[in-house]
């Protein structure tokens, strides 16, 4: 702002000069007057006006005043034009030439603080997205962990009734995946493969649960460690699918769970048999409760424009397609 109202002082000093046929010191005196009752005005427009009427978001009230300051402004130096070199124009004349001097410089000086406002105010907005954003993904997954847990607990419950040897085997699976819940699920991002490591690790728990009554067909990836994916955003869908697996005919009944993989697309399903009186079976936003609820909040939050997901009900069967577009490990 310095660099611009000393061009500006300058620029007027020479016309004044070679115009008006003033002295040097008279011409300094003009400059001086003019210029330091033109930045007191301008500034008091930008630095005081023009941000507290944008937080109102009224900013036709602040064009209005500036309008009538800068014709004040106009007025003023018009009769400073006429105190420094008398000429045969009349006052109107002068000021109507002042006028559009004054609205010139309040709308750039003006215009300059509008932007550099705006960029202040769209950098707190973001900052504040931002903190809400965490603060949400926080919650989400606080919310996320203990109902895999529960789960998981639950399974090893029943089959300690059971096989103890196979309880012992599931235990270990089991501290594996609470690793992976104590040092995964508060980054932000993890490998793939540690994601489908803790979903095979999930599925040898149920199967062994299942025993036969539960059919599982799994066609898994081996994705390179570079592609990243968010913690716990796929297990949802195959922890439902066990959950509400149906229960009326033992034997004939199923989950299965595909993967693919091109480039950093990734094609995830999961289809299972269900009951028709089953929760799970509905489409609706909290169709399979809190973890399918919080896993599309989720996809929603991390992934906004970058997957699809469609889930439906076709006679006794559930399915789900996921399509998510993932992330490259940077390195370097």
């Amino acid at each position: 702002m310095t660099i611009f109202w000393a061009l500006l002082s300058y620029g007027i000093f020479y016309q004044i000069v070679t115009q008006m046929n003033l002295t040097v010191m008279n011409a300094f005196r003009y400059i001086v007057v003019v210029i330091s009752f033109m930045i007191v005005c301008t500034h008091f427009m930008s630095d005081y006006l023009l941000p507290r009427y944008m937080r109102k978001r009224k900013l036709w009230v602040f064009i209005l005043i500036a309008f009538v300051i800068s014709a004040l402004m106009a007025v003023v130096f018009a009769y400073i034009d006429l105190y420094f070199a008398p000429q045969d124009t009349t006052f109107f004349q002068k000021w109507s030439n002042m006028m559009l001097s004054s609205v010139l410089i309040t709308t750039n000086v003006c215009g300059l603080r509008f932007y550099r406002e705006h960029a202040e105010m769209e950098k707190k907005h973001r900052e504040l997205q931002t903190a809400h954003l965490e603060a949400e993904l926080k919650l989400l997954r606080d919310q996320v962990n203990p109902h895999f847990l529960f789960n998981v607990i639950n399974s090893i419950n029943v089959l300690m009734r059971k096989d103890v040897n196979q309880a012992s085997s599931v235990l270990l699976k089991f501290s594996d995946m609470l690793r992976h819940h104590l040092y995964d699920s508060s980054k932000e991002y993890i490998s793939l493969k540690e994601e489908i490591n803790y979903l095979q690790n999930y599925v040898n728990v149920e199967m062994i649960r299942w025993g036969n009554d539960v059919q599982v067909e799994c066609n898994w990836i081996e994705p390179p460690d570079y592609i990243l994916i968010a913690p716990f955003i796929l297990s949802p869908f195959v922890e439902n699918a066990f959950k509400h697996v149906s229960q009326e005919h033992p034997g004939g009944n199923y989950v299965k769970i595909n993967m693919t993989l091109s480039h950093t697309e990734l094609w995830f399903s999961v289809e299972n048999t269900c009951d028709p009186q089953s929760a799970f079976v509905h489409t609706g936003p909290k169709a399979g409760g809190i973890g399918l609820e919080n896993v599309q909040k989720r996809l929603g939050l991390l992934y906004d424009g970058k997957y699809r997901l469609e889930t439906g009900r076709k006679e006794k069967i559930f399915l789900v397609n996921l399509y998510i577009s993932l992330q490259v490990q940077e390195y370097g």
